[in-house]
């Protein structure tokens, strides 16, 4: 029997086949082309694990590796595998998942008790209060109580390889820009191309955003690019592949997962490949950032984008009232996709009180509700999400009105702007500048053979990346131009200082670092005691140091 999450005519898995899993020991269905989370989320699992600090419970947060709430331990003895992503995960028959950092169950932990403590436990508190008798005393305890998935203890039975590969160019991230710049390369070339994506599937957002190139669906484009790629004895293509280091010389180490622990016997479990490339071209894409509100953390507040990802590539419906909250305009993409899907949308709350364009006026033809100049300012629900409270926005005092509205829904999808993947690009030694109308960090300078193209440059629009794919196949230099951007942003990123004015909110708990439970307070408290710098600021607070590395919370915290 069909998951009632599961949507009809959308999504991209094969319903024919039927996939078992178990998670906390309970048996589950999925299909073939499932991600753990996908198929969590169709079996309406709310609370998938537990904070760092605080043992909060945690929900499915978003649709990559960017998850900051789905973290489990994967497999059984001796083929376990400790922190992964539910987000990452392929589904496959037989799998076996569990919750980290929880007792004795993730719906269930006695530990969430030190929630209570959270006076005590401010930034820095270990600086604090540890230190008497001495550290070593404290040590075991915290490990215990603020761990996340348990090493393996007995020897890993599968094997690894090892490769050296020299190329031409090294293209990382298989999204619109990647793939065009690949295609072009490759055409009438005798140049090696390698090209690299994280994913189980090349195409990037055009998995899920409803595009069309040259009148035809985005995603037929790149089912014949990718056959076409794979024709090419120039082209090799690597799949579950991510670049995880960027070193001097074009030296770039990609970590290849080949088969899933304990399955497939003739296959390492994963390849660490050296690659030198004559020119890497990074094609990373771009991370949807939160928003910053009170009680922002509960299960069932999810990124805008992974939203509409579960709906159009895995066709599974993240809840069954949905309200999208947002400071730019691809939310609306959201809104729009999951209407024509038959999901219920609650409606749009939209820190701009001017918002318009192609986007937003879609969400109005769609008869979507509109809450223009509003915000989110509290959240009810302690197991999953039981509603929202918005209030209007005066701009010119940078205060809230006191006037209040409460909506029900089961899923909050927050948009606050897109911060473009730039690891590999700070890695190679080059230097990045906030750009104040995209809100966003973009490259600036360049010192090895290296370009960022597509949204990793800060270009969101479709046909402005695949025009620097093209470009740069053609030999043009690629910069950070500007250009008219649909995805316009209010510089109201975080909401900050909005909700100073009513006291119960000002009190709140506004989570910047989700998993590592680090708070706007506690951001606040860095800077009081003078930790400034960004090195200080991060290690006194924890923020950005848990499984997700930061990617939704550090330029928030920052």
């Amino acid at each position: 029997m069909a998951s009632q999450m599961r949507l009809k005519n959308t999504g991209k898995v094969n319903l024919k086949k039927p996939l078992t899993f178990y998670f906390d020991g309970k048996k589950y269905k999925g299909y073939e082309g499932d991600t753990l989370a996908s198929a969590l989320l169709a079996n309406t699992i709310s609370i998938v694990g537990r904070s760092v600090k605080y043992h909060r419970p945690r929900g499915i947060f978003s649709a990559g590796p960017e998850e900051s709430g789905a973290i489990v331990q994967l497999g059984e003895t001796p083929y376990e595998q400790p922190n992964m992503p539910a987000t990452t995960v392929p589904l496959y028959d037989g799998l076996v998942a569990r919750s980290v950092n929880c007792w004795p169950s993730a719906s269930f932990d006695v530990f969430s008790l030190l929630g209570f403590a959270k006076p005590l436990f401010v930034a820095g508190f270990y600086y604090k209060i540890f230190k008497w008798p001495s550290w070593k005393y404290w040590s075991p305890l915290v490990r215990a109580m603020a761990g996340l998935g348990n090493a393996p203890k007995e020897a890993d039975p599968d094997t690894y390889d090892y490769q050296h590969i020299h190329t031409d160019f090294l293209i990382v991230g298989a999204g619109p820009a990647g793939l065009m710049a690949a295609l072009l390369l490759s055409e009438n070339s005798n140049k090696r191309i390698l090209l690299v994506e994280q994913d189980t599937n090349v195409g990037g957002a055009l998995l899920y955003n409803q595009d069309s190139i040259n009148g035809a669906p985005a995603i037929e484009w790149v089912a014949a690019t990718t056959k076409t790629l794979q024709a090419r004895p120039n082209v090799t293509i690597k799949t579950r592949a991510t670049a995880a280091g960027y070193y001097d010389h074009n030296l770039v180490t990609v970590s290849e997962r080949l088969g899933d622990a304990g399955r497939e016997a003739h296959l390492p479990r994963e390849r660490f490949c050296h690659v030198r490339a004559g020119k890497l071209i990074v094609a990373t894409g771009a991370i949807e950032r939160p928003l910053v509100f009170p009680n922002n953390d509960r299960p069932g507040i999810m990124l805008a984008s992974a939203i509409r990802h579960y709906v159009m590539r895995f066709g599974v419906a993240a809840g069954k009232k949905i309200i999208i909250a947002t400071n730019n305009d691809d939310a609306y993409r959201t809104a729009v996709d999951l209407k024509e899907a038959g999901v219920f949308v609650a409606g749009v709350v939209d820190a701009r009180p001017d918002a318009d364009g192609d986007l937003v006026q879609a969400a109005i033809d769609a008869d979507i509700t509109l809450y223009r100049g509003a915000a989110i300012v509290g959240t009810k629900g302690a197991r999953a999400l039981k509603a929202v409270t918005i209030a209007p926005i005066d701009l010119q005092s940078n205060t809230l009105e006191a006037s209040e509205l409460h909506i029900d829904c089961d899923i909050l999808g927050v948009s606050g702007g897109w911060s473009p993947v730039v690891h590999l690009h700070s890695q190679s030694g080059g230097k990045l500048r906030f750009d104040e109308v995209k809100q966003c960090f973009v490259p600036r300078q360049y010192v090895q053979e290296n370009i960022c193209i597509g949204a990793a440059n800060g270009t969101f629009d479709l046909a402005a990346c695949l025009r620097e794919g093209a470009n740069l196949a053609e030999g043009s230099q690629v910069t950070a131009v500007p250009f008219v951007m649909p995805i316009r942003t209010s510089p109201i990123a975080a909401l900050w200082d909005l909700p100073r004015n009513i006291a119960k909110i000002r009190n709140a708990n506004r989570w910047v670092d989700t998993l590592h439970d680090v708070t706007a307070s506690d951001v606040a408290l860095a800077a009081r005691e003078n930790y400034t710098s960004v090195e200080h600021f991060k290690r006194y607070t924890t923020t950005g140091m848990a499984m997700d590395q930061g990617k939704t919370s550090n330029v928030n915290a920052l």
